[in-house]
């Protein structure tokens, strides 16, 4: 009999899922089956607390949800304040974030190319170069997603979804 594959710690690494299920985009049963994938594929049993675990992620990627809707039903004039701005499980301490503030802003592109459409996540990284309006920023987004898609020979049709996080 072979024997069980080894027993992760963290469920950290499923932080993907867990996140596409707190802003809407994946039912709780559909995170579990691919949480379950990535386990089978990566060779690896989940931890014995692992929904304890994914309650905490859970909590923490509806934070982040909870900053891209404000952000994404923003005024443009609105100023980027706290309110708007995630805090992801990978984002540096907040004494850290206050000495050197650093931020990823994220985006859904839908393309178009010759084999057909696809959708991809882009991102940009700001430091003290970050827009200070959401107008500004989402102006910002949409040039880089004119950029990115022309630099690959791809027509964009739309791009959704727009978060900006503290790393």
């Amino acid at each position: 009999m072979a024997e069980p594959p080894p027993r992760i710690g963290s469920m950290a690494y499923f932080y993907g899922p867990i996140l596409e299920s707190a802003l809407g985009r994946m039912t709780t049963a559909e995170m579990w089956d691919e949480i379950h994938a990535q386990a089978t594929a990566a060779g690896v049993r989940l931890p014995a607390d692992a929904l304890m675990q994914v309650n905490d992620l859970r909590a923490n990627a509806a934070g982040v949800r909870d900053a891209a809707y404000n952000l994404e039903r923003g005024a443009p004039e609105q100023a980027i304040t706290s309110s708007v701005i995630g805090q992801p499980i990978y984002a540096r301490p907040l004494d850290a974030q206050e000495a050197l503030g650093q931020w990823e802003a994220r985006v859904r592109m839908t393309l178009q190319d010759a084999a057909g459409q696809s959708q991809q996540w882009v991102r940009i990284v700001f430091g003290a170069d970050r827009p200070d309006t959401l107008g500004e920023l989402m102006g910002t987004l949409d040039a880089y997603a004119q950029d990115m898609a022309a630099g690959y020979g791809q027509v964009l049709i739309s791009w959704d979804a727009p978060m900006l996080n503290a790393i």
